[in-house]
């Protein structure tokens, strides 16, 4: 739809000149159509930025679902953004999950550098006792889907 491409467009052009909540209206409009993952990808990007992390844990494991749905490849960068977020929100074991992920697909040297500050602080803490066996990362996104079905009908 020609909409969704300018409010995408939009968007871009409002992140480039630093109108951060401009940009995130205006992704919000792209993100309307079914091929609104570019635009959500960046609205989760820059959600990170401004450190927005749940709208950002949102937006990241839609588009990466959506990816993994498609059989298309997720890059470890969107992956690392994810764990990033998750992280920030004290969910430790969930991110370091992503992370491994992410050094799986892609060595990213940020994905190992986070990856070590996380386990890192695991170690040191109390809180986290022996070690579960992994979940699948799916679940981080069923998580997920009723956030994001809730700020979508926000828009």
């Amino acid at each position: 739809n020609e909409e969704d491409k300018v409010a995408y467009k939009l968007g871009v052009g409002y992140e480039l000149t630093g109108h951060y909540e401009k940009a995130i209206c205006s992704y919000s409009k792209a993100c309307k159509g079914p091929d609104d993952n570019i635009a959500r990808l960046n609205r989760g990007l820059l959600y990170l930025q401004m450190e927005k992390f749940e709208e950002a844990i949102t937006d990241l494991a839609f588009v990466i679902e959506a990816a993994r749905q498609c059989g298309s490849a997720v890059d470890g960068e969107t992956l690392t953004g994810l764990a990033l977020a998750l992280s920030r929100v004290d969910r430790l074991v969930d991110a370091e999950e992503v992370l491994e992920g992410a050094i799986e697909l892609d060595d990213w040297w940020e994905a190992r550098f986070l990856l070590n500050e996380i386990r890192s602080t695991l170690a040191k803490s109390s809180v986290r006792g022996p070690r579960q066996s992994k979940r699948k990362q799916k679940n981080l996104f069923i998580k997920n889907k009723e956030k994001r079905n809730s700020h979508d009908n926000m828009k």
